[in-house]
C-alpha cells in the first residue's frame, strides 16, 4: 500500500497522470484511499497475527520454564542409604506406621515383616510374588495375614520368577523404599517425579495381579490356587517321545486300513 501511494504521488509530481483525466482530478483522494486501506490492515489484520505470535511465544516460554523447573527439581532429590537390611526394614516399618493416606508394596522376600500399625482410612496394598522359594512360608502365614488385616487392606499375587522382581514400598506418593536382604544397596528415595513414576508402574502391576483380598472380601479359592504347587510342564524329551509314538500309531492304523482295503478288493475280484 505504501508503495502504491508513493508511486501515485511521484507520477502526479512528474505530470504523467495529467493525460488521464479520471485519475488526474482524484489523485489526493486516491492517495488517501490507499493510506486508509493500509491503516485498516495494520489496525485489524496485523493485530491478529501479532496476537497469535505472542500466544505462541508465551506457550514456548512456558514449556522452557517447565523443563528448567524439572531439571532444577532433580537437584532436590533426597536419597537415604542404609548400612544393613535390618536397618532399612526398621525404617520401612516406621514409615508405614506414620503413613497418612496409602502404602503400596511389592515383594517376594518371605523374611520381610512389614508392620501393620495403620489407622483406619489408610489404603494398604500388597503384591506378593509367590514361587518355589517362598511357597512354604506363605502356606503357613498368608491366610492369617489376609484374614486378620483391616478392611482397608488389599492383597494380590503373581506367580513368577523372583529373580527378576524388584522389591519396593511407596509411602504416600512422597517416598519409595527399595529393600532386600539379598542386596547391600537398600535405599529410600524422596522425589515427586521418581515416586510418581514407580507408583504408575505399581498401579499397572496391581491391575494385572490376581486379587486375594479386596477391602473386606477374601477370596479363599484364589488363596488355595496361589499356594498350590504349579503343574509341572512335560519335559521336552518326553514330549518328543510321545509325539513319535503317536506318529507311529497313526502309521500303523493307515497300514492296517490299506491292508483291509486290498483284501476286500481281492475278494470281490
Amino acid at each position: 500500500m505504501i508503495f502504491f501511494s508513493v508511486s501515485v504521488a511521484i507520477l502526479d509530481f512528474l505530470g504523467l497522470l495529467d493525460s488521464v483525466p479520471v485519475i488526474a482530478n482524484r489523485v489526493p483522494v486516491l492517495i488517501l484511499l490507499l493510506l486508509s486501506t493500509l491503516t485498516g490492515y495494520v489496525a485489524f489484520v496485523r493485530t491478529d497475527a501479532d496476537a497469535k505470535m505472542h500466544h505462541d511465544l508465551l506457550k514456548q516460554t512456558a514449556q522452557i520454564n517447565e523443563t528448567i523447573e524439572t531439571i532444577d527439581s532433580l537437584k532436590e532429590i533426597r536419597v537415604r542409604s542404609f548400612k544393613s537390611f535390618d536397618e532399612c526394614l526398621h525404617y520401612a516399618n516406621r514409615q508405614i506406621s506414620q503413613a497418612k493416606s496409602k502404602v503400596y508394596s511389592v515383594y517376594w522376600d518371605a523374611g520381610l515383616n512389614f508392620g501393620q500399625q495403620l489407622t483406619n482410612g489408610i489404603q494398604h496394598r500388597e503384591i506378593f510374588i509367590i514361587d518355589d522359594t517362598n511357597r512354604d512360608y506363605y502356606f503357613r502365614h498368608l491366610r492369617t495375614r489376609l484374614n486378620g488385616s483391616a478392611c482397608t487392606y488389599s492383597g494380590a499375587y503373581f506367580r513368577t520368577s523372583t529373580d527378576t522382581t524388584l522389591q519396593f514400598l511407596i509411602i504416600d506418593t512422597r517416598e519409595i523404599i527399595f529393600l532386600s536382604n539379598l542386596s547391600s544397596h537398600n535405599i529410600a528415595v524422596r522425589h515427586p517425579v521418581i515416586v510418581q513414576l514407580f507408583e504408575h508402574s505399581y498401579n499397572e502391576m496391581w491391575s494385572k495381579a490376581i486379587k486375594l483380598k479386596q477391602f473386606d472380601r477374601v477370596y479363599a479359592d484364589r488363596i488355595d490356587v496361589a499356594l498350590a504347587m504349579p503343574s509341572q510342564p512335560i519335559p521336552a524329551d518326553l514330549e518328543k517321545c510321545v509325539q513319535s509314538c503317536l506318529e507311529k500309531h497313526r502309521e500303523l492304523k493307515q497300514v492296517n486300513r490299506d491292508g483291509r482295503t486290498s483284501r476286500t478288493r481281492a475278494t470281490v475280484a
